[in-house]
């Protein structure tokens, strides 16, 4: 299960370890890029069949149904993470680099406001990400 720590107003999410698939099955395509658009998809259908029961039916802690569209939700999402991990195989993204680019993506989300401390804004420099292009400035 990921270890969820409060940090202001968001959470900081820990994945752990993520296996990608054997190198053999992760060509250096768009076809690994298209299968995280296809899982997330899945992960967007299951996500709305669970909201949708709450919405109608509320949350209930020891409702079959709406635990079976929850876990139904949690092996889609689990889905998604594992393309992204073999995304960053098949590309030979490292721990570092991939890092290096969420931190570049907090503080541009902090600097929008999305992620704050209590009442105070975060306003952080983004770091150089190392790479030979600044990818991360995009948005």
């Amino acid at each position: 299960m990921a270890d969820m720590v409060k940090n202001g107003n968001g959470k900081v999410i820990n994945f752990g370890e993520v296996r990608a698939l054997d190198d053999r099955m992760l060509p250096k395509s768009k076809w690994t890029f298209i299968k995280v658009l296809e899982e997330a998809a899945e992960l967007t259908e299951a996500g709305k069949d669970y909201v949708k029961w709450i919405d109608t039916h509320g949350e209930h802690d020891d409702d079959i149904a709406a635990d079976e569209l929850y876990g139904n939700m949690l092996s889609e999402l689990a889905d998604v993470v594992m393309t992204v991990a073999d995304v960053c195989s098949a590309f030979d993204i490292d721990d570092d680099q991939l890092k290096r680019a969420i931190e570049s993506c907090v503080v541009r989300n902090a600097n929008r406001g999305r992620i704050t401390d209590g009442d105070t804004t975060i306003n952080i420099t983004p770091i150089n990400s190392g790479l030979p292009y600044e990818a991360f400035d995009n948005d």
